[in-house]
């Protein structure tokens, strides 16, 4: 068993370091920085947070709002950023959200509606006729569903990949408890920290998103791996049961797992582009 969870640790970190590579605005100016486009990063408050964002493209350009999973940093959507088709339609704009990458890094944000309260400037930011499209996946779908509820009036489409959404299939694993551990919390990069708090008040989290359901009237997408481990394909159905307001779209992918945005970016892509106008 001990080795099980060390193994499961290991696991862990180095998932941690594909996900979560927290650039300096300098290294990520020099990723994204490649061609003519726009690109800027700046901050901005938020409930007593300085949060980091990164804004690509025409400002007139239909606005795409990008949020990150747990753990994570805006860099989770670096392949959609550098993307020459999206930035020559769209205006793209990700963040870190509190308490991952330059936001406020180890202060743990485990509300997912303040969660949501921290995206709403950004909101602001659109100049297009169109209302914003939210992308988020995992725990960023989550919260992309709260930003729809409390703010059905300026989101366009949201599409939740891999959403961790239904309160009665959120799994728990044993390395869960095991990063509770003192000297475990220690040595463990402080996302890895912030991301087990997320978890631990996920549950609570989600039961109070139960009535807020219905509010969402726009169109959603749902694009799901039947083979996610990690987020159970009944989230999506959850969902889609759920959202009786909602003009739903279901893109359900038999051979996907939960890593959408890395092992099947074109999923994602193409719904946006399908948004294009």
């Amino acid at each position: 068993m001990r080795l099980i969870l060390f193994l499961l640790l290991i696991f862990g970190f180095l998932m941690y370091k594909i996900i979560d590579p927290n650039s300096t605005d300098k290294q990520l100016l020099e990723k994204l920085n490649f061609d003519t486009t726009r690109v800027v990063i700046d901050t901005y408050e938020s409930e007593g947070n300085k949060i980091r964002y990164v804004d690509i493209g025409n400002t007139t350009d239909r606005l795409v709002i990008f949020i990150h999973g747990t753990p994570g940093t805006l860099e989770a959507f670096n392949r959609y950023l550098k993307d020459r088709s999206l930035r020559s339609k769209f205006r793209m704009i990700a963040m870190d959200r509190p308490g991952y990458g330059a936001s406020g890094p180890g202060t743990p944000e485990t509300s997912i509606k303040k969660q949501a309260d921290s995206i709403v400037p950004l909101l602001e930011k659109n100049q297009h006729n169109a209302k914003p499209i939210i992308v988020g996946h995992s725990f960023g779908a989550t919260i992309a569903a709260r930003l729809a509820m409390d703010h059905p009036d300026k989101i366009g489409t949201i599409i939740l990949v891999g959403g961790a959404l239904d309160p009665d299939h959120e799994k728990f694993f044993a390395i869960a408890k095991l990063l509770e551990l003192p000297l475990i919390r220690h040595l463990i990069p402080a996302s890895m920290k912030v991301a087990n708090d997320e978890k631990n008040t996920h549950v609570d989290q989600l039961k109070q998103m139960l009535p807020g359901w219905k509010k969402i009237t726009g169109k959603v997408i749902i694009i799901h791996g039947v083979k996610d481990k990690l987020v159970p394909i009944e989230n999506a159905y959850f969902a889609e049961k759920v959202l009786t307001n909602a003009q739903v779209i279901m893109k359900i992918d038999k051979n996907a797992g939960h890593l959408i945005p890395w092992t099947k970016p074109d999923l994602i892509k193409n719904e946006i582009l399908s948004q294009y106008r």
